[in-house]
């Protein structure tokens, strides 16, 4: 429709074909293994979970029950805690991958005119 921040191109690239490259979610069809169990065909992560999601390129995590494995989320709460107190401090080695999330379609197809920059 060609107004800012829309996207040119075919909607349906990305990585892997998967449109939602920000959540790591393991579907009872995806490749990888659950360590936690499936409910309603997701994978509900537990503590076994924590290391390959860490070394994926994913932000986020889909899903977790508290009342399943907490300490897979107490985990997860620390690490953030852990990088936010080092960004803070100047002491961050855990940065964001700036030319993998640039190199995606949705990044590089998107319109900018009218956008201000700051």
């Amino acid at each position: 429709i060609n107004i800012s921040c829309s996207i040119t191109g075919d909607p349906e690239s990305g990585v892997d074909g998967y449109l939602a490259i920000n959540r790591y979610v393991l579907w009872v069809d995806s490749p990888g293994v659950c360590h936690g169990g499936y409910v309603r065909s997701v994978c509900i992560f537990g503590v076994g979970d924590l290391q390959p999601m860490a070394d994926d390129y994913h932000m986020f995590a889909n899903k977790f029950y508290y009342d399943f494995e907490p300490m897979a989320l107490r985990c997860l709460v620390e690490r953030h805690r852990n990088w936010t107190r080092d960004d803070i401090l100047g002491t961050s080695t855990n940065r964001i991958n700036n030319s993998f999330y640039g190199s995606l379609p949705n990044v590089k197809n998107h319109i900018t005119s009218g956008l201000e920059s700051n």
